[in-house]
């Protein structure tokens, strides 16, 4: 949003709850509410003129691409998968096209045909009429095909088609608005199916450090579409992107393509004709941005999709277990204490008094794609209860606030990581018991070993 101050005209981008980025403004060049051809809304766009910058396009409150840094988006999304192609590329899709990337593209002089993809044309109209050094003249190259389209649609056609690409690149804003389809698994299954079987796909994934979920998460959905391929995760920087490291997925049918492709990797570049017109791009810079922090790394290789607490609690409080206020409470407070939002009131069934052990009532309550559920015994004066939670999920914290509730004064537990593709199943496996004497919590861990342990980490 652009903001008046004392020093002048600020626009200020809130992607964040936490965190803004504010650039000055010399100028704002262009203001306009984008619609499609039925004339739903498909962005807010602001062109401006920046002293620090140069012009930049935001779309929707965000800064899409600037003259000063688009060098260091525009080239690895684009260089990085071409020159990891065991051959010159000849067909090419763009998902998402201010120019930039189009701009790059065509330098390939074994391109010959381009299907450039974006829902909403006046971003290119933008861009050829206020910051055209951008596109350059790449929308008049005769091998380009302009599509004004969902991108998302664009892809299914093409499948439809039976189209076979050799890149397909897929520049995408972040997933709001008409962009929220260029992040759903059924466009990533289509893309997968029009790769050539040696092509390589590749996308942005945000920022290590704001976005610290994304890339992981990103780089295991193309891990589960191209299964029996390869993944290959790559960090640039760009100023106007912030939060550290800005990330990039790449992907291909092909196993082991992209540690192959480094072995010709000098020769090709010394072949490309454009060479000395990169400015990020380098063998150089290829293999270095291949190398993860160890922080990203670890978080790829650990990536799964929650974690759930298993707890029996014993010598409960029979007026709080028997109490469908109270249960009720309960779920809503512990959503509180896990940091997850519930979905909906919790369901509580009583199961009346037909067996001694499981007279009671249970629950379900809904959260973030997963749920807290438990069964209350209320003759033995027990709760047995999971927490599955697909956030970061403070174990510890939510022991003692279930025992404290519930009046328990001794909780038996263990944690469990679902969703992984590491499984590591040692010969020791742990549990733990945690017992309260007033506010004070004791916890101690107890080892078990396999019979017949799985020994190392293995992948399924």
């Amino acid at each position: 949003m652009l903001e008046r101050r004392k020093s002048g005209l600020w626009f200020r981008e809130e992607l964040y709850s936490d965190v803004a980025q504010s650039i000055k403004v010399s100028k704002v060049l262009h203001k306009k509410t984008t619609r499609d051809a039925h004339g739903k809304v498909l962005h807010q766009m602001l062109v401006l003129e920046t002293p620090r910058f140069g012009r930049v396009l935001t779309l929707d409150g965000a800064v899409q691409t600037t003259e000063a840094d688009e060098i260091y988006y525009h080239e690895p999304l684009v260089h990085f998968a071409a020159h990891s192609l065991l051959r010159p590329p000849k067909s090419v899709l763009l998902i998402g096209c201010d120019g930039g990337t189009l701009r790059e593209i065509v330098k390939y002089p074994s391109v010959e045909h381009i299907d450039a993809v974006d829902i909403d044309r006046e971003v290119i109209d933008v861009m050829l009429k206020y910051i055209p050094g951008i596109p350059g003249m790449s929308f008049s190259d005769p091998r380009v095909n302009l599509i004004i389209a969902d991108g998302a649609e664009v892809v299914k056609e093409k499948r439809a088609e039976k189209r076979k690409y050799d890149l397909v690149i897929i520049d995408s804003p972040d997933p709001i608005g008409p962009a929220r389809s260029l992040f759903r698994m059924s466009f990533y299954q289509d893309v997968a199916a029009i790769l050539a079987e040696d092509g390589i796909a590749i996308r942005q994934t945000g920022s290590s450090m704001f976005q610290p979920d994304e890339m992981p998460a990103h780089w295991r959905q193309m891990l589960e579409v191209f299964s029996r391929g390869d993944v290959q995760g790559l960090v640039t920087a760009v100023p106007t992107y912030v939060g550290g490291y800005f990330t990039l997925v790449a992907a291909s049918h092909r196993k082991g393509i992209f540690k192959e492709s480094l072995a010709t990797l000098e020769r090709r570049f010394k072949d490309f004709p454009s060479a000395s017109r990169c400015n990020w791009y380098s063998p150089e810079m290829h293999r270095a941005a291949m190398v993860l922090p160890v922080e990203i790394q670890r978080a790829i290789e650990q990536s799964e999709f929650g974690r759930e607490l298993i707890l029996d609690l014993y010598g409960c409080d029979y007026s709080v277990i028997s109490s469908k206020k109270r249960l009720a409470k309960f779920a809503r407070e512990i959503c509180a204490v896990i940091g997850m939002k519930p979905f909906g009131k919790p369901i509580i069934p009583d199961f009346g008094f037909a067996k001694s052990k499981t007279a009671g009532p249970s629950l379900v309550q809904l959260i973030e794609t997963s749920a807290v559920t438990a069964h209350y015994s209320t003759h033995w004066g027990m709760v047995l209860k999971n927490i599955f939670t697909c956030s970061t999920l403070d174990v510890k914290k939510a022991v003692e606030f279930c025992m404290k509730y519930f009046g328990a004064d001794v909780a038996k537990w263990e944690l469990k990581i679902r969703g992984s593709r590491i499984v590591n199943i040692g010969r020791e496996q742990h549990a733990y018991m945690t017992e309260r004497n007033g506010d004070v919590f004791m916890t101690r861990r107890f080892v078990y070993t396999l019979k017949d342990p799985a020994g190392e980490p293995a992948e399924l």
